[in-house]
């Protein structure tokens, strides 16, 4: 999609949800007939009546040519919600993304890795030094973790095969972005998976 229509997409759901003062964690809803839109408060825990409102959402997506994923303000909780719930029941080819994370010296920080079986690197092994470059006090970090995320239109969750969502997919972020909120940011911009449209989140990642 060119800039000009993506901006003109952007303002036509900012236009349609302005004015919704709804509390819940998600919303589901057609606008104008074209387009399909997700709205995700947080990913701290979904209830079934969440998972059922985006299983409803997800039985027509291919009626859609474009969708569009909310999360701006969503302060994060669980990677693995949006992981089973969003991305893989629509993925629809394989895509990949290597995340990582940079950590200041401490004893917490070193004890909390470990005991989630997780190794700190040295930051001076860090594979792309480019990456660094735009990292305020980058001297402050000593270690980093690297995570990698893979999904494949063979579900990774229950094995069944499955054509996917065809259509175009933006995620709509903005500064209130952090934790697993951001950690979708980062797959989705790493992967193609969807297009990020919003300006710099909490966690610095540069968004186009």
């Amino acid at each position: 999609m060119q800039k000009d229509n993506l901006q003109s997409l952007h303002k036509k759901v900012n236009e349609k949800i302005s004015k919704n003062n709804n509390k819940e964690n998600i919303e589901t809803k057609i606008i104008d007939e074209e387009i399909a839109y997700l709205k995700i408060n947080s990913f701290m825990e979904f209830t079934k009546e969440d998972t059922d409102k985006i299983n409803e959402l997800y039985k027509d997506i291919n009626n859609y040519n474009d969708y569009i994923i909310d999360i701006r303000n969503n302060g994060g909780g669980n990677d693995q919600l949006w992981m089973e719930h969003i991305v893989n029941p629509i993925v629809n080819d394989t895509y990949e993304s290597t995340e990582y994370t940079l950590h200041k010296e401490g004893r917490i920080t070193k004890d909390y890795y470990a005991s989630r079986g997780y190794s700190l690197k040295d930051i001076n092994e860090f594979p792309n030094k480019d990456i660094l470059k735009s990292v305020r006090n980058i001297d402050d970090y000593k270690y980093y973790t690297e995570y990698n995320t893979k999904f494949t239109n063979d579900s990774i969750w229950e094995g069944e095969s499955k054509t996917g969502y065809n259509g175009n997919i933006y995620l709509l972020v903005n500064k209130g972005v952090f934790s697993s909120s951001e950690g979708l940011a980062v797959f989705c911009k790493n992967s193609g998976w969807a297009k990020v449209v919003g300006n710099k989140n909490s966690g610095g990642m540069v968004l186009e």
